[in-house]
């Protein structure tokens, strides 16, 4: 009886060994897609809304206050730099400057006959140092009136008729260059690192690509009174001939800056990053999660330690019940 006990023993043991031997490969393994550990180019950017406008505008400025004497120019109007496009009524000035220099030519005259010696004399000559002053004044005052233009472009826009009332500091017309530039503004602390000559890409609000560009001008910093942000105000010119072709002034676009170029990084796919911050990297046929920093990072790519390239993530952990050490099988492509 009792080597009939052992004996079933023995076989009882047996056959939980051979039942687990036999159980082991076909335990449960979650079906999951991966993806490898690559290097690249860390490229981050960011979008900004902006504006086509023409470059070298020009505003036309009334510097004194008065009556618009004459429009010579109309809007499309091709104009070259020094070109006479508006003046204002200058009537008195031209009249006290034609007494002035009547008057500063008897001083002189009377000052020729006094000679150099002598109180006659110095009178007559402080006499006429201030008439010439005034000459000066008037004559200042004349060419001031006169609005040119700076540089060669097109009459933009003119919004004053001859006769029209115009006061100090009015603005009278635009002269715009043939050129094309974007205007947009991005938070300032986003593009502290941004220099002069970045690369961005201009689309249209339609989605249409447009080009190509390159900053070019970066103005002072301003305080957003409605979001209180401090906003960066930034212009960007085209980066080749025939970008933007079809845009025109007015035009709303979305320009994508490249603010930072990390180069030769450990690039994991944003979608292989769970809610937890996690990446889960596949090993031997089991999950482990490994939790990473997300400061280095664009809307494609994560950067990893160097050391992780090669390795191979669980993309979508999330969709997938995964916990450290399960197994896992690469899942098949429908």
């Amino acid at each position: 009886m009792p080597k009939t006990k052992a004996s079933l023993l023995v076989i009882a043991a047996t056959a939980v060994t051979v039942a687990t031997l036999f159980l082991l490969p076909f335990t449960p393994k979650t079906a999951v897609r991966t993806a490898e550990v690559e290097r690249g180019n860390l490229i981050r950017s960011t979008l900004m809304e902006g504006v086509v406008a023409y470059a070298d505008e020009q505003p036309l400025v009334a510097l004194t206050a008065g009556r618009v004497a004459r429009v010579y120019v109309s809007q499309g109007q091709a104009v070259c730099a020094g070109d006479l496009l508006m003046s204002m009524d200058t009537s008195v000035q031209e009249q006290e400057l034609a007494a002035v220099n009547r008057l500063l030519y008897e001083q002189e005259t009377a000052l020729a006959a006094f000679g150099q010696m002598g109180e006659s004399a110095l009178i007559a000559a402080q006499t006429a140092l201030e008439t010439r002053a005034r000459q000066a004044e008037l004559r200042t005052a004349i060419a001031s009136s006169q609005i040119r233009a700076e540089a060669d472009g097109v009459v933009g826009a003119v919004y004053v008729a001859e006769g029209a009332i115009a006061g100090e500091g009015n603005l009278l017309g635009m002269v715009h260059g043939t050129g094309l530039h974007v205007v947009a503004a991005g938070r300032a602390e986003e593009l502290a690192n941004v220099s002069q000559g970045a690369a961005a890409m201009v689309t249209s609000a339609d989605g249409k690509a447009l080009g190509a560009a390159v900053l070019g001008q970066a103005g002072a910093p301003e305080a957003d009174g409605g979001t209180g942000q401090t906003m960066q105000p930034l212009s960007f010119l085209p980066m080749e001939d025939g970008a933007w072709a079809g845009a025109k002034a007015g035009d709303r676009v979305v320009v994508e800056l490249v603010c930072e170029v990390l180069e030769d990084q450990a690039l994991v796919p944003v979608g292989a990053v769970d809610s937890r911050d996690q990446v889960w990297f596949v090993d031997g046929g089991t999950a482990t999660p490994v939790e990473i920093d997300l400061d280095l990072r664009n809307d494609a790519y994560v950067a990893v330690p160097q050391e992780w390239a090669g390795k191979r993530v669980v993309l979508l952990p999330e969709s997938a019940a995964l916990y450290p050490g399960c197994a896992v099988r690469e899942a098949r492509a429908r």
